[in-house]
């Protein structure tokens, strides 16, 4: 499957497919094939949400995640230091027990095992939409 993106000014909201080629400023063609073969393999159809944001981890260090949501599945990507994709939460929209945001910039996702808290600009508003 291959990706494909709309955007709309500076920040982009970026929504693909799985089925048109995807091109983006915002990220790199390494990243673009993960993702279509990480929502490929998961045999998704349809439109991907995808948004670098910043993850808060427990210590309240912000870290840079690629949150990627498909139609019954979300994933927080971490990329390390070499530049290797490697996700480091993924649950299936059915385990999903809350969204919670009391902030316009921020959002928790709160699993049935974990929790993925996100920040990025506006992402209170757009994230639960989407989701």
């Amino acid at each position: 499957a291959v990706v494909s993106t709309q955007s709309t000014g500076k920040e982009a909201n970026q929504t693909y497919s799985t089925t048109v080629p995807m091109s983006s400023p915002f990220l790199t063609d390494g990243e673009k094939r993960f993702i279509s073969d990480l929502v490929g393999t998961q045999g998704e159809d349809g439109e991907t949400w995808i948004k670098w944001v910043g993850k808060i981890n427990d210590k309240d260090v912000l870290q840079q995640r690629l949150l990627v949501v498909s139609k019954y599945r979300i994933w927080s990507i971490k990329r390390n230091k070499t530049g290797k994709k490697q996700v480091q939460r993924e649950g299936h929209l059915y385990d999903l027990k809350e969204v919670y945001t009391n902030d316009i910039d921020r959002v928790a996702l709160i699993f049935k095992d974990f929790k993925i808290d996100v920040q990025h600009k506006g992402i209170g508003v757009e994230l639960p939409r989407v989701v």
